[in-house]
């Protein structure tokens, strides 16, 4: 789900916003005079594209099944999951 809030509102309430974001996975853009800022989870969403696209030239160069590789992408997914909390958002699971 994808909400829209603005800087300042989003300051105000900070960590409700990283709680929503990392627990719920909810998106939030951020306005500033009515124009979007920053979609708050593009980059873990490009992290997440960095990963798959590291694990499709592998998977390319090894010459392993396309199972094998779906395996080693929710592998790396997981990893990534769990390293987000504190790394990302500084937020608890």
């Amino acid at each position: 789900m994808e909400r829209r809030t603005t800087v300042y509102e989003a300051s105000q309430q900070f960590d409700e916003i990283l709680r929503e974001v990392a627990d719920r996975e909810n998106s939030y853009v951020l306005e500033r005079s009515g124009e979007a800022v920053v979609p708050m989870r593009v980059y873990e969403d490009w992290q997440r594209q960095q990963a798959l696209d590291l694990l499709r030239q592998a998977q390319r160069n090894a010459d392993i099944g396309e199972e094998e590789a779906e395996q080693l992408v929710a592998e790396e997914i997981s990893a990534m999951r769990a390293i987000r909390p504190t790394s990302i958002t500084g937020v608890e699971r």
